[in-house]
């Protein structure tokens, strides 16, 4: 219960700020958020999107050591098989996004990823690590 109000909160914090968009949804991985620690792995998933464009927002922050890794947007049809997104009629051109050490605690990353015209039913926003390093991360769809 603890976790739906503060997902319920966070959604409305996010709505608030920004006038202009009318519905903002957080992926789920069963958390609010996911951790990545060293070399591991972390994904948030959603699904299924019913609306079209949808703008992926993921926002990362840095816990200790050195972050670092790779985050990529992977989608599927089925919501079991997943796919690396490399479409060329994206915009821009989906890739994977580099995670850099930001020197701070304080400093955030952000990544957003703009479907002008997907074909898949369910996303995942996968985060691989590297190095000796712990960071966290939110990930929210825009559009639906």
């Amino acid at each position: 219960m603890k976790k739906f109000l503060i997902l319920v909160f966070s959604l409305l914090v996010v709505a608030g700020a920004n006038a202009q968009i009318s519905k903002s949804k957080m992926l789920s991985s069963g958390v609010d958020s996911i951790i990545v620690t060293n070399t591991g792995t972390s994904s948030l998933t959603y699904g299924p999107a019913t609306k079209r464009p949808l703008t992926i927002q993921m926002n990362i922050a840095k816990a200790s050591g050195t972050l670092g890794g790779t985050v990529t947007l992977y989608g599927s049809a089925d919501g079991v098989n997943y796919v690396a997104l490399t479409d060329a009629t994206s915009t821009p051109t989906i890739t994977t996004y580099t995670v850099t050490d930001t020197g701070t605690y304080t400093a955030r990353q952000m990544k957003s990823w703009y479907l002008n015209d997907h074909e898949y039913l369910y996303y995942k926003v996968t985060w691989v690590g590297t190095g000796t390093m712990a960071g966290s991360a939110k990930a929210f769809i825009i559009g639906i």
